[in-house]
Order: C-alpha cells, then sequence, then structure tokens
C-alpha cells in the first residue's frame, strides 16, 4: 500500500488498485520483463520491483550491480523496505539479502541451504 493504493506485480506491469473502488486505476508497463514477482515502495514513493530470471534483478541496476542480486545468481523473490536498506529473498543461493539503498552494498543475513549431512 501506498497513499491509499494498493499495488501489485502483475506479468508485464505493476498495477495500481483503488481498495476503495475496487478497481484498476493504473498499469506501468515493465521494460523487457521476464518473471516480475514482488514490489516494495519507499516512504518517498520509489518502488523497487523484483525479476527472478532478469539481469539486473532488481529494478535500480546500480542496486543490483553492487548488491549480489544478478540475475539467476540471487533470482530475487521477496522484497520488503527496512529502513535505509532492501530487504531481498534470493531463491538463488537460498538466502535473505540486506541491501543499503543509499551505498548499494548488501550483506547476506541469514542462509537458509540445507546443512550438509
Amino acid at each position: 500500500m501506498f497513499q491509499d493504493k494498493l499495488y501489485l506485480v502483475g506479468r508485464k506491469n505493476l498495477v495500481e488498485i483503488d481498495p476503495d473502488a475496487g478497481q484498476i486505476v493504473n498499469r506501468c508497463p515493465f521494460p523487457e520483463p521476464k518473471f516480475p514477482n514482488d514490489v516494495a515502495v519507499t516512504p518517498s514513493g520509489d518502488f523497487y520491483v523484483t525479476d527472478s530470471e532478469k539481469t539486473p534483478s532488481i529494478n535500480a541496476p546500480e542496486a543490483s550491480a553492487k548488491s549480489g542480486c544478478r540475475g539467476r545468481y540471487c533470482q530475487p523473490n521477496g522484497i520488503e523496505v527496512d529502513g535505509d536498506n532492501l530487504l531481498v529473498g534470493c531463491m538463488g543461493e537460498a538466502g535473505l539479502r540486506s541491501v543499503n539503498m543509499v551505498t548499494k552494498e548488501s550483506i547476506v543475513i541469514a542462509n537458509f541451504a540445507p546443512k550438509p549431512s
């Protein structure tokens, strides 16, 4: 939700919905989408959309390039704004990254890969 509107990721568009009216009010097309899957928005209205099959895989190329979120390496699926950071679920590395939106640097904050037996 942002400014009383609901935003959803479609296969080709970011979809803006007015929940009070129960209708779509806008569609913002993605450039060359492959598998877009999630959206997060900052309090100032900056939207971040992940695409697990594309490089760069977050709609901000500079964030993708320095953060380790690059196409199949990360395969982002799930993104959330947390202060100055984006929390990005990375299927390709079975982990969760925190990407600083100012410096574009990232760290792995959780690893979900099965431990070897």
